[in-house]
């Protein structure tokens, strides 16, 4: 059986460890546990606290715990209010067990394109909250293993996972639902390895709901996808990852100037005009501090960003997205 923390932490004190606890627990005015003593001292000797649990267990743990799983489905991201926060549930398994994984912010990004259904994960720093498992900011989550990819020409009847790059891209087709007449919209796009291409059928209640829009030449990564009668079925069990988009370009951040309500980007030599909050948030900003001019808040961070190297996406002549290396 392998020693615990307080075991291996008794170990390498030798003689010193009942002291070096009462110490701790002292220096906190003894409102200290001894538990809680032996953590700190653990984390101080670099001596690992996590205990690895099955899922099975989570819900019992009363501290932080690691653990391992499989991702069987990634929801929807939910964006808030505030324009800064967002999260992202998951749906793992483990050993007939099933729950719900959280995922916040930085660790929401991990969806886009690096954890899909499928792939084994292992998550450090998690906790049990209101029936969820939560990862805390110090906690992390990594990919073990991934799912099988399909390749277009080898695909068979199911479900499955596909990547590949867009080709011809069809017009929306609006239909009546059979059972309840509601209106909704089929849309359809090629994707092709090579010469190898399969049309996916986007089935969605209206236009350009809860998808990206896809272009010609975009690299695509296709989750919980139905393959069936030669074509590729994405509903709303699926999951559509832009792994590069076709309208992406890179480009020096040359200037921001503020025009009243307006602000322009110059970018790689090319002028965009939009509004100064779609412009601040571009930026970065997603709300200005009561007292504060607009204008200012924009020329203090646009002027941080001068000459730097850019990534931005223009989707319709407009500037949609902007990072900076």
């Amino acid at each position: 059986m392998a020693a615990t923390p307080e075991e291996m932490l008794r170990e390498k004190l030798g003689s010193e460890f009942e002291g070096k606890i009462a110490a701790k627990i002292s220096g906190f005015g003894g409102l200290l546990t001894r538990a809680a003593a032996v953590r700190l001292l653990c984390k101080e000797n670099g001596i690992e606290t996590e205990e690895r649990l099955p899922l099975s267990q989570a819900a019992s743990a009363k501290l932080p715990f690691s653990f391992q799983a499989k991702v069987e489905r990634v929801f929807p991201v939910q964006a808030y209010s505030n324009g800064s926060d967002r999260s992202v549930r998951v749906h793992i398994s483990d050993n007939g067990w099933e729950t719900t994984l959280v995922l916040w912010n930085e660790q929401a990004k991990l969806i886009d394109g690096e954890i899909s259904a499928g792939d084994e994960i292992e998550c450090r720093g998690a906790y049990f909250r209101s029936g969820e498992i939560w990862v805390g900011k110090n906690g992390s989550v990594k990919k073990i293993s991934g799912a099988a990819m399909a390749l277009i020409a080898n695909l068979a009847e199911g479900i499955c996972n596909v990547e590949g790059e867009v080709g011809e891209v069809g017009p929306d087709h609006e239909y009546a639902d059979r059972k309840t007449g509601e209106k909704k919209v089929l849309s359809s796009f090629q994707l092709c390895n090579g010469l190898d291409c399969r049309r996916v059928l986007v089935w969605q209640p209206k236009a350009n709901e809860g998808q990206p829009k896809v272009y010609v030449g975009d690299s695509l990564f296709l989750e919980n996808v139905a393959y069936r009668n030669n074509e590729i079925h994405f509903n709303s069990h699926s999951r559509m990852v832009v792994k590069k988009s076709s309208q992406e370009k890179t480009g020096v951040f040359e200037s921001a100037v503020a025009k009243g309500e307006e602000a322009e980007f110059v970018i790689g030599g090319e002028k965009f005009r939009l509004g100064m909050k779609g412009a601040l948030l571009l930026l970065g900003v997603a709300s200005v501090p009561e007292g504060v001019g607009v204008e200012t808040v924009f020329s203090i961070k646009a002027s941080g960003c001068l000459g730097k190297s850019a990534r931005y996406r223009v989707l319709d002549g407009k500037l949609s997205s902007l990072s900076f290396s």
